[in-house]
């Protein structure tokens, strides 16, 4: 289970969204794609849940879906950006 840190804030604008440290005044851009992963992070996920979001609101294969969000996790998890565990 994962979920943004609660130092983290999502400011959208029309090229996508930032995902704000306000702790440490970092910040990563997203696509549409890792904006509503970071929006369902709002509570603790599974991997399984946010691979479901992402079939369902895009058109992505279930195995490439789950690929990017393990991927997109762990980067996010390096930039401690969230915290949980990826499994």
């Amino acid at each position: 289970m994962v979920k943004l840190k609660s130092t983290v804030k999502i400011s959208a604008n029309e090229e996508g969204a930032l995902l704000l440290d306000t702790k440490r005044g970092t910040y990563w851009h997203l696509n549409a794609v890792g904006i509503r992963l970071a929006e369902a992070l709002d509570v603790e996920r599974s991997v399984d849940e946010l691979v479901l979001t992402v079939t369902t609101d895009f058109d992505v294969p279930p195995d490439v879906a789950r690929r990017d969000v393990r991927k997109l996790l762990r980067d996010m998890k390096k930039a401690r950006l969230v915290e949980g565990r990826i499994a």
